[in-house]
């Protein structure tokens, strides 16, 4: 029997005739920027950012949907994540293969200060434009290697307002919440801002006599400076929806200043101008420093939330005005030609501050006194004036009269009483308190006197007052209380005077105080 035939192959490699190999179809875009051309035309108006960008399919196929062609700027020409976008254009189609699209970009120096995302802020300075292609369906090109690129030549980004190229040019950027800031001068100027850590920065660099700065926004919504500088002729600033969150800096002639605000700030003025007014809005943990006299000091309320002292310090205040309460300490260091160191003060709040005036005051008209108050005048308190509680410490030359609205508790009321440089009851050398006779026309506490005392004329040689060692100014004679009305009570309380009434209104009743040891006109007690 023969044996089946045997059909031998050779299966070895080297038996195959190799394949030639085969690239997946595929689209591929090349991006590719011209010259940058920036700087200030007449046409537009306005400093303009010009480049034309090219878009290039280099693959076998097109690209389904669309793509976004995004504009940034850079610090250097390459593509990073700290790079700033500010402009992106819609392509609804891509370029077929083979083929290109052009992308032709005028726009307006962007003004990236405080930008909504996905924007982002950038200093000034010269910048680089890069050009990224971003695909909706990036699978669709696997070689994105080649879809940024950078223009040839910069940008200079300047945030500068006022008379510029011969106009005056607002400034105008849009904040995270959409609102729209706008700084505006109304005659001629210049100015510019910066950004650092801290926030915004302003600067005016020059301003002729009478020039006004606006800031206002859209919808009153807020915007915030950590920095605002007037070093020249600016004569207003009016800012009310600006929330101030450093250093106000006036070295100008400015003579009025207006503020929707200031948190944890301080305002230095060191001007040329005869008086200053400022309505600074919501105040809080803040200083105020001038060389300028206030003519008005204006707040919604002045809170003190940390342990720095508030403060403000200026030669003499004409107004001084609160729609709340008003925490800072105030020195008045001179006074004006009518004799007046802090002239009115409406405070409709509670004032917990100390005051140090060098001169007179016609009205001091407050909603109510803390017990860490304490005031001293070296002239005529005229009226002295609470809607509520008093409570602290107020010491003037004269005193005409007082008006508590309610209680007069743990308080001392001095008239013809200087404070030392502690504003505080005894003291030695520097803080050595000063005595003559004392006047106070009329007393009125509209409830309670409790563990109080008002005097008029009082020598003290210590800090504790009635303890065997006081009196009173016996050359010249002539201090003296004209009229007492406690109105419901009085409770380990004493008036003081060389002169007091025959009687006084005391608990909605006529007292003779001849020999009520609550009323005083000898001293030292026995």
């Amino acid at each position: 029997m023969r044996s089946p035939a045997r059909r031998w192959c050779d299966v070895s490699p080297a038996a195959f005739e190799p394949l030639e190999p085969r690239l997946a179809l595929a689209a591929d875009f090349v991006v590719t920027l011209g010259s940058v051309v920036n700087g200030f035309e007449r046409k537009a108006d306005a400093e303009m950012i010009r480049v034309t960008a090219t878009i290039q399919n280099l693959g076998d196929v097109a690209a389904r949907g669309g793509a976004s062609l995004e504009f940034y700027l850079s610090t250097n020409p390459e593509f990073d994540d700290n790079d700033a976008l500010f402009e992106v254009r819609r392509l609804g189609r891509l370029p077929m293969p083979g083929q290109t699209t052009v992308v032709t970009l005028g726009v307006t120096e962007p003004t990236l200060v405080d930008p909504p995302a996905p924007y982002r802020a950038v200093d000034p300075g010269d910048y680089y434009v890069i050009a990224r292609l971003v695909l909706d369906q990036p699978s669709q090109e696997p070689n994105r290697a080649n879809n940024i690129a950078d223009g040839d030549g910069t940008v200079n980004i300047a945030y500068e307002f006022g008379f510029l190229n011969g106009k005056n040019r607002p400034f105008s950027w849009t904040q995270p919440d959409g609102s729209k800031v706008t700084l505006k001068f109304d005659g001629q100027g210049q100015g510019n801002l910066n950004r650092t850590d801290n926030g915004i920065n302003m600067v005016v660099t020059s301003a002729r006599v009478n020039t006004s700065l606006l800031i206002s926004t859209t919808r009153r919504a807020p915007v915030r400076f950590s920095q605002i500088i007037l070093p020249a002729g600016l004569d207003n600033l009016r800012a009310p929806n600006v929330t101030l969150t450093g250093l106000v800096s006036i070295q100008s002639i400015a003579t009025n200043i207006t503020l929707g605000g200031i948190t944890r700030g301080s305002i230095s003025i060191t001007g040329f101008a005869r008086h200053i007014t400022l309505s600074l809005g919501e105040v809080t943990d803040t200083v105020v420093t001038s060389t300028v006299p206030i003519s008005s000091l204006g707040v919604k309320f002045w809170r003190n939330t940390d342990s720095a002292p508030d403060f403000v310090r200026a030669p003499y205040i004409e107004r001084l005005t609160s729609g709340g309460d008003f925490a800072p300490s105030i020195t008045a260091s001179s006074s004006n030609s009518k004799g007046y160191g802090l002239e009115k003060v409406k405070i409709k709040g509670e004032v917990s501050g100390v005051w140090s005036v060098a001169g007179s005051s016609s009205l001091i008209d407050v909603g109510s006194t803390a017990a860490s108050f304490r005031a001293g005048f070296l002239g005529i308190i005229d009226i002295f004036r609470t809607k509520n509680d008093m409570r602290g410490l107020l010491a003037g030359s004269l005193i005409e009269k007082i008006d508590i609205g309610r209680d007069l508790i743990s308080a001392q009321i001095l008239s013809g009483y200087s404070l030392g440089a502690d504003l505080q009851i005894g003291g030695t050398g520097a803080n050595a308190d000063q005595f003559r006779n004392g006047i106070i026309d009329r007393l009125i506490i509209g409830g309670r006197m409790t563990n109080s005392i008002v005097a008029a004329g009082l020598v003290t040689s210590d800090a504790v007052l009635l303890n065997g060692d006081d009196g009173f100014v016996a050359n010249p004679p002539g201090a003296r209380i004209f009229r007492i009305d406690i109105r419901k009570g009085m409770q380990n309380s004493f008036v003081l005077a060389p002169t007091l009434p025959a009687t006084a209104r005391v608990g909605f009743g006529t007292i003779d105080i001849t020999d009520d040891p609550r009323f005083i006109t000898e001293l030292p007690l026995p």
